[in-house]
Parts: structure tokens; sequence; C-alpha cells
């Protein structure tokens, strides 16, 4: 149909003549985005939370219970110095369970949470740390240039 659906942003060849080899391209949504805040802004702008987080298995699961259902929640894995989620006292290793209201599921469904939130909003999260229920509030702030 001659829609973009996407722009390559790297790509990986095992051959000198690139016929065996593997591309990532960003999708044409976050392609938008980014162009819109370019000629908005002048630059891309983020919302930052300072942190990482990671999906668990069943077994990983395990290692929380009593509190945490199988296919609900995020492992804390990291937590950046200075971030908003540092700030509001979030530790690795923490588990995340609710994000402004939401119950969080998956990874894809905690971005599209994220990167709908304006920046400067503050937001509750719940999380398990210890086996104990916690609630804490952060303020989104805008990602610090690198």
């Amino acid at each position: 149909k001659g829609q973009v659906i996407g722009i390559n942003s790297s790509k990986f060849s095992v051959e000198a003549n690139d016929e065996i080899g593997i591309s990532f391209a960003a999708p044409i949504e976050v392609v938008k985005e980014t162009f819109d805040d370019i000629i908005k802004d002048g630059r891309v702008v983020r919302n930052w939370l300072g942190l990482s987080l990671n999906q668990l298995n069943r077994a990983g699961h395990n290692h929380f219970d009593p509190g945490v259902e199988f296919g609900k929640g995020l492992l804390v894995t990291s937590v950046e110095e200075g971030s908003p989620s540092a700030q509001a006292g979030v530790l690795q290793e923490d588990f995340l369970l609710k994000f402004d209201g939401h119950v969080v599921e998956s990874m894809i469904q905690m971005r599209k949470l994220f990167i709908a939130l304006p920046i400067g909003k503050e937001i509750e999260i719940e999380l398990l740390r210890n086996k104990q229920l916690m609630t804490m509030k952060l303020k989104l702030r805008e990602k610090p240039s690198l």
C-alpha cells in the first residue's frame, strides 16, 4: 500500500554483501511522536521515572508470595540516582503492582501508561517490598539530556 510502518534504526549483517542479517526499526507511531516533539519543542521531550523494570516468570513470582498473582506486576531491577523513583524511595528488587491507579500487567501496558502521562504529574505507585505492601507518590520529570 506504500505506507511507512517503521524506520530502520540499526542493522546487523553476517555477510559483507548484506544478504543475511537483521534490521531493527522504530515503529512509525514512535517516529511520529518524536517528529511532533521536534516540531513543537525543537527537541525530543520524554518523561522520566529513572528505573528499569522486568517481567518475571512463575518461579520469580513465587519468590514474592503471598501477595503477587502470576502475570501481575514488574520487578524493579535498577533505580537511577536522583531520579523521581529514587526520590520517592523506590528500591531495586521492589515489585511494582500499581501505577497511577492501574494494575501493572506487562511491560507493554506499563510503557503505554507511562508515555500517556504529562511531565510534572504527581502519581501514586503501589509496590511490594519484603512482602509488605507500600504506596508512594512520585512526580514525573523530563528526562535529562545525555
